[in-house]
């Protein structure tokens, strides 16, 4: 699969940031020991709703590179947490805020059809698939708008349960708008002393109100900042009334801004703000579409010394890999091509 007509300085670093995406594709797949395939998954899910393909989140392949970041993370959070929180009977969390159906469907690569696991799903399957020194969560709330979406994920997030021995009764799929959530309560209803919560919406649905409410817990966030839809609303409302922007930025500072840097700096203001560090990793998919994943997590005694990596490895992978790349990428993966070898 891989060629090595590199140099040998150059053809090793290929190789590597090669093999970690495979690894990222594997996950994504379900393609690991000690967990269901997504496929399989998928199929059992189609046969308990069989039009899931008109419900369940369709996303172009690169969609993928958001997913690949996440998954990363949630192996980061599972094993950094562990010295973070050291009572035994300790509750760890994976709150997913916009948690759709727990499947991705992409449109065609190749001939093929291609399903991935979504980021719902991947706070379940992640640490099982990564192996012992993995800390599996102990509670998944997953809060998704879409009455039908969350009628599959509960169907998909029961078969995994039910794959990968955990109970069901630490699963809690809750059919209302993130917004509407009182979080300091749901996590003292669940016991939680710490939670992973991932924040991805379609543009400006978070309030601040809310985000803020999240960033004052015992959290660790993953938050899409969508710049092109955000740039989009402001472009259109500098001169007038815009509520969801307000709302979005929790104050109307957003009018002053003169460009998109401007509107991610001041929402990096606001993050910052709450006492909390701001990483954050720029997604490219096609042409000139991009977007801000922030991770958000609050400074230790001992440094953070597991962001090293964040900034060091996954960063600089993320924001170098295209849409059009990762496509080919999966191809690979499906066997429909051969080789990437002049991009690694």
């Amino acid at each position: 699969m891989y060629s090595r007509k590199h140099n040998k300085g150059r053809g090793r670093k290929r190789k590597d940031d090669f093999t970690w995406w495979q690894h990222r594709i594997e996950i994504l797949k379900g393609h690991r020991d000690s967990v269901p395939s997504v496929e399989e998954i998928y199929d059992a899910a189609s046969k308990r709703h069989p039009k899931i393909d008109n419900v369940i989140q369709a996303m172009k392949p690169w969609a993928g590179i958001k997913l690949a970041l996440l998954s990363y993370y949630i192996g980061v959070y599972s094993t950094a947490i562990k010295s973070l929180v050291k009572l035994e009977d300790s509750k760890i969390c994976y709150i997913d805020t916009f948690a759709g159906s727990g499947l991705v469907l992409t449109s065609k690569v190749g001939n093929k059809k291609v399903v991935l696991y979504g980021s719902p799903s991947l706070g379940m399957i992640v640490p099982k698939a990564e192996g012992k020194s993995f800390r599996m969560m102990d509670k998944f709330i997953f809060i998704e708008e879409n009455w039908e979406k969350s009628l599959i994920l509960k169907t998909v997030s029961s078969l995994i349960a039910e794959k990968i021995g955990i109970s069901e009764e630490s699963i809690q799929v809750i059919n209302k708008d993130m917004n509407l959530i009182d979080y300091k309560s749901l996590m003292r209803k669940h016991k939680c002393d710490h939670a992973l919560v991932f924040v991805d919406p379609y543009c400006c649905e978070p309030k601040w109100s809310v985000i803020s409410q999240i960033l004052d817990l015992p959290t660790d966030v993953l938050i899409n900042f969508m710049i092109s839809e955000v740039r989009r609303q402001w472009g259109s409302s500098k001169s007038k009334e815009n509520a969801a922007l307000d709302e979005y930025f929790g104050s109307r500072e957003w009018r002053s801004a003169k460009n998109e840097r401007d509107l991610i700096d001041l929402y990096e203001r606001n993050i910052s703000s709450k006492g909390r560090i701001v990483y954050k990793i720029k997604v490219h998919g096609q042409g000139l579409f991009y977007y801000y994943i922030m991770l958000v997590t609050r400074r230790t005694s001992g440094g953070n010394p597991w962001l090293e990596p964040i900034e060091k490895r996954l960063k600089p992978r993320i924001e170098k890999m295209s849409g059009n790349v990762f496509k080919r990428l999966i191809s690979i993966f499906e066997g429909d091509i051969a080789t990437l070898d002049k991009y690694f």
